[in-house]
């Protein structure tokens, strides 16, 4: 199976350039990544392409300040960033802009997956900085990986069907809630990763759903400044 390399974040308030300026300020010199390119994005019909594809080419956009005179358009825009330590790219992608808000994924080359160096295992460079990634943009929920328990009998159809789903949407922080105390998230089998405000959950809660439901071998759970992480990278 393909690595994902897709993350899905619930909608955001606010002007789309403070979350660049956060990553800018926030990410970029801990992880030492650069912006790099830029490119309008548009709405898709074709089922494989999530609802969203590209529209025109990746050209140079190395300061908040080129972002803002792109965002003026108002068009869904897509931000290009090398992360220097594992010689590959992430992107951010900007869509559903309006005034009040916007939605953002985020993908990331696979091999930034499995990068390790003389500090980090394999994935956990991904893990830290995806988790940085997070807390400059300050989500409600984030998600990363395996969304649901794959049946190997399943029929080609379903596979085709998850194949064309949506992928470009904002999460609904009540729906990972509710799959986090009926057990549902804990069970989902490597690659995964979520981070929770804990401004939706306690932190006592949390640990009595570990301690009495099912959950895949390897899930780890800790805390990262205002987010409560369940992760379960190691199998990579």
């Amino acid at each position: 199976m393909a690595t994902p390399t897709f993350i899905t974040f619930s909608r955001f308030r606010g002007n789309l350039l403070e979350a660049v300026e956060r990553v800018e300020n926030e990410v970029c010199p801990q992880w030492h990544c650069r912006l790099d390119r830029a490119l309008f994005l548009r709405p898709s019909s074709d089922p494989y392409d999530g609802g969203i594809t590209t529209d025109g080419e990746l050209e140079p956009c190395t300061s908040v300040e080129a972002v803002a005179e792109l965002a003026r358009t108002g068009k869904p825009l897509g931000l290009a960033y090398i992360a220097y330590p594992t010689r590959a790219n992430f992107y951010l992608e900007f869509f559903d802009i309006s005034e009040d808000g916007y939605s953002l994924a985020a993908s990331i080359e696979s091999s930034i997956l499995y990068h390790k160096d003389d500090e980090y295992e394999s994935c956990r460079w991904f893990e830290g900085w995806l988790i940085s990634l997070v807390v400059a943009l300050r989500p409600s929920v984030c998600a990363y990986g395996n969304t649901e328990i794959i049946d190997p009998n399943m029929e080609f159809s379903k596979v085709l069907e998850g194949l064309r789903r949506v992928r470009y949407k904002a999460l609904d922080p009540a729906q990972i809630l509710e799959r986090l105390r009926t057990g549902d998230l804990l069970e989902l089998p490597d690659p995964v990763f979520h981070a929770i405000s804990i401004d939706l959950i306690e932190t006592p809660e949390i640990r009595t759903l570990m301690k009495t439901r099912p959950q895949a071998p390897g899930l780890e759970y800790k805390v990262a400044p205002g987010y409560h992480v369940l992760s379960n990278l190691r199998g990579f």
